[in-house]
């Protein structure tokens, strides 16, 4: 082994043991977040729904919620060869066994060992440099963004960082191109084409607009709508909603898979029974599913897909964990008690959205609106564009003109007309009322270097597509005209 990389590897295992228990469940997803595209992609269906299990029980684990793992272990310990490692590995066991380790032990309060959790995660990232030629470097780039999210973890680090340490990304492009090798070499299918899965970020396109790290424009918050998983024997603890999404926020949406089935179907669509019992929902009904995907697109899935179950037979509906970005959103407060019997403590949202990597066409309807207040659906934010401004606020740019905010992008004359602001910006009007002082200093703080094309490219990275040059074309993807 390459001295280095020993060495690196011996700085973990101290990050590792020094890593507060509570935080180890935030260290298990993002081993498994970066496992997950090459189980979509090459594992075969049993091991690819017992694997997405496993990853719904994390992420409770990470809401806080106590998951007995008795269940997931029983049925790991039935699929998985006793090979587990060496020249007889197969990739799917190895991402099980990942999958083993992330799980707590089984007495209830315990946490996951990330040492386990790295051990396990180091046999398949060496599988797959073997399975590459030995000339991918897969291990030492992952025992790197480990090492990250073990910084990010360390004792004393704020919380808000956790989120982060979940969403440490290998290269899609050369992971792509990992799937492919893999797939050609062993003779395993493609599920779907690697971009579909795993888009590519176009490359910034304003190169002279200043050194300011788009990362400073960052807010990764943990966030909800206050339900989170209700499946599998554990649900979250109906905390409030740190943020409520606003057009353009890049977010991660997931939601437990029920099972039910199909109660109607006809040539166009196929309705299926509520398949969250003891959810938030009241409703016995999902609204029905279009046969054609060409139709408005939705993160809910159905499997098998519309058409293909007939009435009385049973399905799965949810949410597998996927990218997407914002393009509409409605705010409310709802009336009546929520499912834990308290009074509702924040606004919700009804969101319209599309998958990082599509791009909106003409006015973005061709992304369905749904509710999400009627799911036990989780929503990490991403990314934000201008998390300093709030819809509507009215700013001064360094040419003096009064323009107002609206998410993500926009800025318009008193007139109406979009333009480019030029930076900095002064605030003058911070939602809907005169701004303090420590407002106004954090906008001009937020836009003294830069520009307003450099926030452009930045939320084109987190999408991963490319807006249209006309500002008011771009501007219909997330204001669609009446």
């Amino acid at each position: 082994m390459d001295p280095s990389l020993r060495s690196r590897m011996q700085q973990l295992a101290q990050l590792c043991d020094a890593m507060p228990p509570d935080a180890a469940p935030w260290y298990a997803d993002g081993v498994l977040h970066r496992a997950a595209p090459l189980m979509e992609l090459l594992a075969p269906d049993p091991h690819l729904a017992l694997f997405r299990d496993c990853r719904q029980a994390v992420a409770a684990l990470v809401a806080g919620t106590r998951v007995d793992p008795a269940n997931l272990r029983r049925r790991l310990k039935a699929m998985m060869r006793p090979e587990r490692t060496g020249e007889h590995a197969d990739l799917a066991d190895l991402v099980l066994y990942c999958a083993w380790t992330s799980l707590p032990p089984d007495r209830p309060g315990d946490h996951p060992d990330p040492r386990r959790i790295s051990h396990a995660a180091d046999a398949l990232w060496e599988h797959l440099d073997q399975l590459s030629g030995g000339t991918g470097g897969w291990h030492a780039r992952e025992v790197e963004l480990q090492l990250a999210a073990a910084r990010l973890l360390a004792p004393g680090t704020p919380t808000e960082l956790r989120d982060r340490a979940r969403r440490l990304d290998h290269d899609p492009v050369a992971l792509a191109a990992l799937a492919r090798a893999v797939s050609t070499g062993q003779g395993w299918p493609l599920r779907v084409e690697p971009e579909t899965l795993l888009p590519v970020p176009p490359p910034p396109r304003h190169p002279g607009c200043g050194e300011h790290p788009p990362a400073a424009y960052a807010r990764i918050v943990a966030a909800g709508t206050g339900h989170g998983a209700a499946l599998a024997g554990y649900h979250t603890t109906g905390r409030p909603v740190p943020f409520t999404a606003r057009p353009g926020d890049v977010v991660t949406v997931d939601c437990p898979f029920g099972e039910t089935v199909v109660t109607r179907r006809d040539q166009h669509r196929t309705w299926v029974g509520w398949p969250w019992p003891g959810g938030p929902g009241t409703g016995a009904e999902l609204p029905g599913f279009a046969h054609d995907p060409a139709e408005a697109w939705q993160p809910v899935q159905l499997r098998p897909v519309a058409g293909q179950a007939a009435v009385g037979e049973r399905v799965r509906v949810g949410v597998a964990a996927l990218r997407v970005y914002v393009l509409r959103a409605y705010t409310f407060t709802p009336g009546r008690q929520n499912w834990f019997d308290k009074a509702a403590e924040q606004q919700l949202t009804a969101m319209a959205m599309l998958p990082a990597g599509r791009p909106a066409t003409g006015d973005g309807h061709e992304a369905g609106e749904f509710d999400p207040y009627e799911m036990p659906l989780s929503v990490l934010l991403e990314w934000r564009a201008y998390p300093f401004l709030e819809p509507g606020d009215l700013v001064a740019d360094a040419q003096d003109r009064e323009l107002t905010f609206q998410p993500p992008l926009l800025f318009t004359t008193a007139t109406g007309e979009p333009v480019r602001p030029a930076w900095p910006l002064r605030l003058l009007r911070h939602d809907g009322a005169e701004p303090a002082a420590k407002a106004v200093d954090a906008v001009a703080a937020a836009t003294t270097q830069g520009c307003h094309d450099l926030i452009a490219d930045a939320w084109e990275q987190h999408a991963r597509v490319t807006l249209p040059d006309d500002l008011p074309t771009r501007h219909t993807w997330f204001h669609p005209h009446p």
